[in-house]
């Protein structure tokens, strides 16, 4: 184990025994900020409007959870008043009733609603005074469901579409699977679970407004992947679930066709033949996708149903069938958040709920949140927040960490000849000394820079820093000493204030070292201090800066907000040193902050067939992304 993942090993350990820690036994919580008093719902025009009442301006979270549908409100510093009863029936519309508890280990406290819905809705989000105001209108207007206490009475009933038949094709290892309705069926949801205990992984159609009493409840299938297909009725339509025979869930495509609905199931492919395809490793003689007529094809963007991109074409040439999401291997629970500038500690601490794994968050890690994302995989979600904020995330039993992205690079080494002396013996120090002409104190510092760099090379980093020091202290024009010093406090000890120190000592009788610049300016942004601004150009200087000087500044002007200097930095390292995949990701991510969402999109495609060799993580990510801009 190297030294660098010792001290990453320490510090997640350290960091989990505090985060783990009881409070002490005297300590007393402060009262939450925020008193639950009353929910109500009022009838409204369009719909329900469900008003949550408190005694304070609310800091809260709004977001979708799936099987079954609810809308669950998280409020941050909270508690639920003593006249409040959970849970509180509603039974108007499409809302049956909220349910709440108190999330007390968290930090604050969190109150947890969960609004239980009984049909498929849209909602909004508004916020009046202290109030929480949530106004519930059905997606379709035959398709508002009952209250939860009435009588059953799917809305689809009244539409007069049904599913009369369901037909399974075996082309070639592939599964069509045709829902057959007299008419086009354009207007469907889908979402994909992972497995739960004894239930497999699965995906399951939505289609509101719509019957299917000719349907068996259950049919086994034992194709392709697919055990079974089952069929649920529900309040405003119909669900057709697509269960999996094994621990994974199968490639799939949905679309619809002249006379209904039809879901391709794809033949799975070889292993080596998909890793060579994600990975852009060459061609790959792969078996042919399933033909679709040209009158089933699916419609343009607004029809119901999204075009198929680039990228999963050249999936479907290999025989994998997938949403996005899935070609990028998010398949974790979809949830739909809503963030308006919410605390990074809040919403990090919700994912952690959704998602049922521990969540440890640096304290370095900081600021608010802007977000909206619509049924997507919550584990996507995590990617975008750690890529917008660039952040990183280290995930390992059952646990994820998430600091900042670390911005150290590789410091050149001091010269061999003023680090590798040998050290005297103290019988010939004086004789040395008179022979080569050096005053005693350079020899002394000669040898203590020979113990620092034993006890450096032996991983004590603290005690060959400090015979360091001690040597520079005798030996202060010895420049390549201080840029050193500077270096293993910047790089391996993040001391960033010494080694800020040590970097300008050497500029004040060398202001043209763009090495020493680069340091002062690495330590003061990582202190989060303007001043860095003015090193940057320093190291900057010359018509060649050093690549570690452009890609430091252009991360500097990144986290700064400046971003049009980011994006000048990153072309002149272009121009110096040829495109490189860190530049692109760089561009990619910058025009997301921007909000130029489409010319993020096309950059993180061209990233996709630029023939760089991308690690998984960042593979994923890219492929959701794009997944997301083509929904």
């Amino acid at each position: 184990m190297t030294l660098k993942r010792f001290l990453w090993h320490a510090v997640v350990l350290l960091a989990v025994a505090l985060w783990a820690a009881p409070a002490a036994a005297g300590d007393k919580a402060a009262a939450p900020a925020y008193q639950l008093t009353g929910i109500e719902a009022v009838s409204a025009d369009k719909g329900v409007s469900l008003m949550i009442k408190g005694n304070a301006a609310p800091t809260f979270t709004v977001y979708e959870l799936f099987d079954p549908h609810r809308v669950a409100v998280d409020i941050a510093d909270a508690a639920i008043g003593k006249d409040v009863k959970m849970p509180v029936a509603v039974n108007q519309g499409p809302v049956a009733q909220v349910t709440g508890k108190v999330l007390a280990d968290d930090e604050p406290q969190i109150v947890k609603l969960e609004v239980e819905l009984a049909g498929d809705v849209t909602y909004t989000v508004n916020r009046a005074g202290n109030d929480i105001i949530l106004l519930f209108t059905p997606k379709h207007k035959d398709a508002a469901a009952p209250a939860a206490t009435a009588a059953p009475a799917p809305a689809a009933a009244d539409s007069g579409v049904e599913i009369h038949g369901m037909e399974i094709a075996d082309r070639d290892g592939s599964l069509a699977i045709d829902l057959r309705a007299g008419r086009r069926l354009e207007e469907f949801r889908k979402a994909q679970l992972g497995p739960e205990g004894k239930k497999p992984a699965r995906f399951y159609i939505d289609l509101p407004g719509v019957t299917a009493p000719a349907l068996a409840r259950v049919t086994p299938v034992g194709k392709a992947g697919l055990a079974q297909i089952r069929v649920a009725d529900r309040a405003d339509g119909v669900r057709i679930v697509f269960d999996a025979a094994g621990a994974d869930l199968f490639s799939y495509d949905v679309a619809p066709t002249d006379t209904g609905l039809r879901v391709t199931i794809a033949a799975p492919a070889p292993q080596d033949e998909v890793a060579a395809v994600l990975e852009n490793k060459g061609a790959v003689a792969a078996p042919k996708a399933p033909a679709t007529p040209k009158a089933e094809a699916a419609p343009k963007k607004g029809g119901g149903h999204a075009s198929v991109t680039k990228l999963h074409k050249q999936l479907a040439n290999a025989g994998v069938h997938a949403d996005g999401f899935a070609d990028a291997g998010y398949d974790r629970q979809r949830i739909s958040v809503d963030f308006y500038k919410i605390n990074l500690h809040n919403v990090f601490r919700l994912i952690g709920e959704v998602s049922g794994y521990n969540m440890v968050i640096d304290d370095a890690v900081n600021g608010s949140l802007t977000l909206t994302l619509n049924d997507v995989p919550w584990d996507f979600v995590l990617d975008v927040i750690v890529n917008l904020k660039d952040l990183q995330k280290e995930e390992r039993y059952n646990t994820i960490v998430i600091s900042p992205k670390s911005k150290a690079f590789s410091w050149p080494e001091p010269k061999k000849e003023e680090l590798e002396i040998k050290a005297p013996s103290k019988d010939v120090e004086v004789d040395i000394a008179k022979k080569l002409d050096q005053p005693p104190e350079k020899l002394e510092a000669k040898m203590l820079l020979q113990k620092g760099k034993k006890l450096v090379a032996e991983g004590d980093l603290k005690k060959g820093l400090d015979f360091y020091e001690q040597a520079y202290a005798k030996w202060p024009e010895n420049t390549a000493l201080a840029k050193r010093i500077a270096g293993i406090c910047l790089v391996k000890l993040g001391l960033n204030q010494k080694a800020v120190f040590y970097a300008k000592k050497v500029l004040k009788t060398h202001p043209d070292d763009r090495e020493a610049a680069l340091q002062a300016a690495v330590g003061l942004a990582n202190m989060r201090l303007g001043e860095a601004a003015t090193y940057f150009k320093m190291a900057l200087q010359g018509p060649t800066p050093a690549r570690e000087a452009l890609q430091s500044a252009a991360a500097f002007y990144e986290d700064s907000g400046d971003y049009p200097a980011a994006l000048a930095t990153l072309q002149r390292y272009e121009d110096s040193y040829g495109p490189a995949l860190e530049t692109m990701v760089a561009r990619a991510r910058i025009l997301d902050k921007q909000g130029k969402s489409q010319e993020a999109a096309a950059m993180y495609r061209a990233i996709l067939y630029s023939g760089y060799a991308i690690d998984d993580d960042l593979s994923r990510y890219i492929k959701g992304r794009v997944a997301l801009d083509n929904k």
